[in-house]
């Protein structure tokens, strides 16, 4: 099923428009009552942009080993999570994890915040293909 997986991600060419079993792979919002606040337009910007007006908290979105808790070149602060298809960042956040920490789906990781290069406390949501090492526009995956 893996090998699957893979290899449907590799032969799409876009994930602008996600293969219909994509679609089916849904995943939670990571913060309550999302509002995004800038899309996805891959290079241009990785990942995904949101806030919540109830809660700072940041959930995992799916089962995952945190491999990395670092600052970026600009001290933007994050967390990075593989899963086995996917690899997620979380950016602009104060962590409650560790490195070779296991997180479940839904566990709290992180509080967002202003801190890095940020014009207001938001969290900045990235997803890559653990195969193609493609960035992924997160909105196609969450539910």
């Amino acid at each position: 099923m893996r090998l699957l997986i893979s290899l449907i991600l590799l032969l799409s060419s876009t994930n602008l428009f996600a293969p219909k079993f994509f679609r089916q792979y849904e995943l939670p919002w990571p913060i309550q009552n999302p509002r995004v606040t800038q899309n996805f337009k891959g290079k241009d910007h990785d990942g995904l942009d949101m806030i919540s007006f109830i809660s700072k908290e940041v959930k995992s979105v799916e089962n995952c080993k945190v491999v990395e808790i670092s600052k970026t070149i600009n001290s933007t602060p994050r967390i990075i999570c593989k899963s086995e298809l996917f690899e997620y960042h979380y950016l602009h956040i104060f962590p409650l994890v560790k490195v070779n920490d296991e997180i479940k789906s839904g566990q709290l990781i992180a509080y967002y915040n202003n801190e890095g290069n940020s014009n207001g406390a938001h969290l900045h949501l990235i997803m890559i293909n653990n195969l193609t090492r493609e960035f992924l526009n997160p909105i196609i995956y969450l539910k």
